[in-house]
């Protein structure tokens, strides 16, 4: 069950990033929309300096160090105190207002372009905080449900949330410092740009090339700082989450591709106390761009110690042959029922010599094997990335998901979750070692990424309230007892709450 638990936080971690993943491409559509918002005011400033003080789509360098007109001027301070007004919290990041009547007309332009610049950060700013500040609270909440051991009732600590937030946890800096920078670097570009720009004698059309390409260099970065900033405080949310319910270690999970860096690929697996994470080192994110996550390492009743397993668990039974009619449970073809026949045999055989779990996945549209993958203990099989590619690009209800368990218990709390969350999963059906058959299929019910983060909150109530009927369970002796017919229970009630279909196959 190990491998099961380690399996389902690695999957749920990948659901919720997706989700804040999407959160983000949403901000960032607005922070986009900005940025050519502000590609299109700083041409529409350039252009009119072109038109006044320009000849032939040039402008000479010398007309721009001119002092500004008394009107010119007056129209500046004007535009400088409405800002004011509009940004009083950001006046800090404004040159001083007397300065005003020393500027030249290149320099009365760069004023006017530094408004727009700290407008958009302003914007950013906001935005931008109200979306870490969602993150954290998306990370806390759901991992925090997603624990066994956690407590009846829990809240986001506001105080732990702002240090995130606060926290300069590279050079020194957070991620308001790293806006401000951000744009400060964006200015200073285009100001050299267009200084340069003019003395070479561009056109405004080559300024304008140039504005649009500084722009999108700006939007840019953003989207990376957006990316890395809110990795960091989801990440910092879980750990928050695990060590608030008692869990004191932690193994990294790299999502392995070819885009996997060499830092992330070196950590992948490896174990470590959250007394001893360092952000950069042993915790993630890594570097920006960073998709790597942490799964718990957790001790609840859950994970038998195999001291303590009961006695059936271990168990040895003469190999069963399958020979069920699977056609009057499923909604599948006979030639489907007959290859359940062949894999349940098979997997009741493998977990009787081999003593390890093994899963399938049959694809019912052309009656055959997608695939086969063996455990490494009784009670742990991991799925990899193939299995989870198959299941993310086969079509709707095409698979039946296929495994075996040591022991008499039915459906596991992840193999519930993958139902939940993936789509192609028409039904599982679990084989036992003693020759005990179960069947869960999906039924009326409709796969959702919201379905997917409210399901560990759904599970754990139906898990708490049938929880309530055995008493034993509070027994270390007389959990073993009654723990399959709990399970049993546990899968009823959450079927019949998602309309699905659960029973046993005599």
């Amino acid at each position: 069950m190990a491998g099961e638990r380690k399996s389902y936080w690695e999957e749920r971690m990948i659901q919720l990033y997706e989700a804040q993943d999407k959160k983000n491409a949403k901000f960032d559509k607005k922070m986009r929309k900005e940025y050519h918002r502000l590609e299109a005011s700083i041409q529409k400033e350039v252009a009119s300096y072109y038109t006044k003080y320009g000849k032939d789509n040039v402008i000479e360098y010398r007309n721009l160090v001119l002092a500004l007109s008394p009107s010119e001027r007056d129209l500046l301070y004007k535009n400088y105190e409405q800002f004011a007004e509009k940004y009083p919290k950001y006046m800090h990041l404004m040159p001083i207002r007397e300065s005003i009547y020393q500027l030249n007309r290149l320099e009365g332009m760069q004023l006017n372009i530094r408004m727009h610049m700290v407008e958009l950060g302003a914007f950013e700013q906001e935005g931008f905080e109200k979306l870490l500040i969602e993150a954290y609270e998306l990370g806390y909440l759901s991992t925090m449900k997603g624990l066994d051991n956690a407590q009846s009732f829990f809240s986001v600590n506001d105080i732990a949330l702002q240090k995130t937030l606060k926290e300069k946890w590279v050079k020194d800096k957070n991620f308001s410092d790293r806006i401000w920078d951000n744009k400060e670097r964006l200015l200073t570009a285009l100001n050299n740009d267009l200084r340069d720009g003019i003395i070479r004698g561009d056109s405004y059309q080559q300024i304008a090339k140039a504005i649009h390409y500084r722009t999108g260099v700006g939007g840019n970065d953003s989207l990376r700082l957006v990316v890395t900033e809110s990795a960091f405080v989801m990440n910092q949310a879980n750990k928050q989450a695990f060590m608030d319910a008692g869990i004191e270690s932690y193994e990294v999970s790299a999502v392995m591709d070819r885009r996997t860096s060499p830092t992330c690929r070196g950590l992948d697996g490896q174990q470590f106390d959250f007394e001893d994470a360092k952000v950069g080192v042993n915790y993630p994110p890594f570097h920006v761009w960073c998709r790597t996550t942490t799964v718990p390492i957790e001790n609840d009743r859950d994970n038998f110690i195999k001291s303590d397993e009961p006695e059936d668990y271990h168990k040895v039974y003469p190999p069963v042959k399958s020979n069920i009619n699977w056609g009057d449970h499923l909604s599948i073809p006979k030639e489907v029922s007959d290859l359940l026949n062949t894999v349940h045999t098979e997997l009741n055989k493998f977990m009787n010599t081999e003593r390890r779990e093994k899963m399938y996945l049959i694809n019912m549209m052309d009656k055959s094997v997608a695939l086969n993958l063996e455990g490494t203990d009784i009670d742990r099989v991991d799925l990899n990335k193939d299995v989870y590619k198959v299941l993310k690009k086969s079509p709707e209800n095409s698979l039946i998901f296929t495994h075996v368990h040591p022991s008499p218990t039915p459906f596991s709390k992840h193999d519930l979750y993958l139902m939940i969350t993936n789509k192609s999963i028409a039904a599982y059906t679990l084989e036992c070692a003693n020759g005990d058959k179960f069947i869960l299929e999906r039924g009326s019910f409709k796969s959702s990424m919201l379905k997917s983060l409210s399901f560990v909150n759904n599970y754990g109530k139906i898990y708490k309230k049938v929880a309530k009927e055995f008493p034993e369970l509070d027994d270390s002796q007389q959990v073993y007892e009654v723990w399959d017919t709990f399970i049993y229970e546990v899968n009823n009630k959450l079927a019949e709450f998602y309309g699905m279909k659960f029973k046993k196959v005599e």
